[in-house]
């Protein structure tokens, strides 16, 4: 078989104050073969094409806060999407009237691997815990902590991201 997949994609998120459009075509063939060598034994093979689209909150650029855990998440909206190719070849043996074994031997070639990963940045509100924190020390006379003694003590929270990160097998 062959597909072709055509995607249109517009996001305009006001409050972040972006706007973008982007559009693909991606070509999937695929081919799927069952050989019977015997009442018993069969050989599989398939090859396909797929296509794994940005989810919208990877692509939103409007930050969600506390969207993993206590954590903040802002998309990009220049993802692209992730495409592989597979390849696929099995071998069953029928066992009794109910009993399959088998093997199966399978590749996949990944391009623009989609992740979600810790950009590093702290998030607003862990920041203005932080803020808190100093003018209370001041106000109590105290020696104010430094963002790495605070980190020390409260747990980091963190901005994440999505990112095409690359290729692999």
């Amino acid at each position: 078989g062959l597909r072709l997949e055509n995607t249109e994609v517009s996001v305009d998120e006001r409050s972040a104050g972006l706007s973008t459009d982007s559009d693909y075509s991606v070509v999937l063939p695929s081919a799927h073969v069952k050989w019977d060598l015997t009442d018993t034994d069969r050989v599989l093979a398939s090859v396909a094409g797929t296509i794994r689209r940005p989810s919208f909150t990877f692509i939103n650029p409007a930050v969600l806060e506390e969207t993993l855990g206590d954590n903040d998440f802002v998309g990009d909206t220049n993802l692209k999407p992730e495409k592989s190719y597979g390849f696929d070849l099995g071998y069953e043996k029928r066992i009794g009237k109910t009993g399959i074994a088998g093997i199966n031997f399978f590749y996949r070639d990944v391009k623009d691997l989609l992740e979600v990963y810790n950009t590093g940045e702290l998030t607003e509100a862990y920041l203005d815990d932080f803020d808190d924190a100093v003018e209370e020390a001041i106000d109590d006379g105290d020696t104010p902590p430094t963002l790495e003694e605070y980190m020390d003590d409260e747990s980091p929270l963190f901005l994440y991201s999505a990112r095409n990160t690359g290729d692999g097998q």
